[in-house]
């Protein structure tokens, strides 16, 4: 794709906006969705792979027609965004995935919390777009964002130009630092970092949908204030960039002993090929209600670490002793002979994992 042109957000975020070099038609997206970008950023030119929510509006009415829109945070030690700040400029061309991600909006009409902090914005972002155009005026929609300050704090006037397209929603923003021109009630509502019993205490009630993105210590506590409150997990919904454990191990300390030790996986026993969890001395049948092997350790707290589950980041690459196994979909890049990525694997009969 070609860098149409790139857009400031703030003082470390600048949006770039992609159309096809060949001017195809691009294909379409659903909100909460991301693309892989691969850029010769590393060291001698060497081609690094990262992931960016698409930021933007998926029915690409203008100015989105015929182009995504990926909003890039600047930070200290990232390869990637620091060149993309650097280098990007209309005319550069950048090797792009087509759309991936099952992170999106539930149908119905459920109430909906869209909660952020920092550049977890915007896959929300490109959420509220898709509200303003499908959502009933009954509809309820919460929008909860944290930020720093108002120089950190990107897509505030886009944001107000949408809220405006949306008579059912309300909006919450927080400021852990504000400075001296920040006004409280204009800028932001609140100083210091969210909550959910802010949340409580502007009514929100705890049958919505909430969607969350941000840091992942921000994405911890906030599923922890969620599960206290009896936010049940089918309605906690995370887009997760940063490598995370699977949920039942200890997310304060990876590296430590399990809180619940590795077992078989609770319902009726499957009756597909054997798969070995050899490290964790567990042998499972695979059943076809997994949709990857990934899903499959996680239902047996076998420790795994997974960002993407689209076959991009590779963060859940494991060796695989033996055994064959079918990706589905596609990874964007195989990984190395004798490792397989959990994520989007299935088995194509008995398999071995050091996991």
């Amino acid at each position: 794709m070609r860098v149409a042109r790139t857009v400031p957000e703030s003082e470390d975020v600048t949006s770039i906006w992609l159309e096809a070099a060949d001017g195809a038609a691009l294909p379409p997206w659903r909100a909460g969705q991301h693309i892989a970008v691969r850029a010769g950023a590393g060291k001698g030119g060497a081609d690094e792979i990262r992931m960016y929510s698409l930021s933007g509006d998926p029915a690409l009415h203008a100015p989105f027609a015929n182009a995504y829109r990926i909003s890039v945070k600047r930070e200290d030690r990232g390869v990637v965004s620091r060149y993309l700040h650097a280098h990007a400029a209309a005319g550069m061309t950048l090797d792009v995935s087509a759309p991936r991600g099952a992170f999106g909006l539930a149908a119905g009409e459920t109430p909906v919390v869209l909660v952020s902090a920092g550049i977890g914005v915007t896959p929300m972002l490109a959420m509220l777009y898709a509200l303003a155009e499908d959502a009933g005026p009954a509809r309820q929609v919460w929008w909860f964002h944290g930020a720093r300050d108002g120089r950190h704090h990107a897509f505030r006037e886009e944001l107000r130009a949408l809220a405006a397209r949306c008579p059912g929603m309300r909006t919450h923003v927080a400021y852990s630092r504000p400075g001296d021109e920040d006004r409280a009630g204009e800028a932001f509502d609140l100083e210091g970092r969210l909550s959910v019993a802010r949340m409580q205490a502007d009514g929100v009630p705890r049958e919505a949908n909430f969607y969350l993105c941000g840091p992942l210590p921000f994405l911890r506590d906030m599923r922890a204030q969620l599960r206290a409150w009896g936010v049940p997990d089918e309605h906690i919904h995370e887009e997760i960039f940063g490598a995370e454990i699977g949920r039942n191990a200890r997310v304060d300390n990876p590296a430590s002993a399990l809180s619940i030790a590795p077992h078989l996986p609770d319902g009726p026993a499957g009756d597909g090929p054997t798969i070995a969890f050899v490290r964790s001395g567990l042998r499972v049948n695979w059943s076809d209600r997994y949709t990857a092997l990934l899903d499959l350790a996680e239902a047996c707290a076998v420790p795994v670490r997974w960002s993407c589950r689209t076959g991009v980041c590779h963060n859940c690459r494991a060796n695989l002793l033996d055994g064959k196994i079918r990706y589905a979909p596609q990874p964007l890049s195989p990984p190395p002979d004798g490792t397989v990525l959990l994520c989007c694997a299935k088995p194509e009969g008995d398999v071995q994992l050091e996991l």
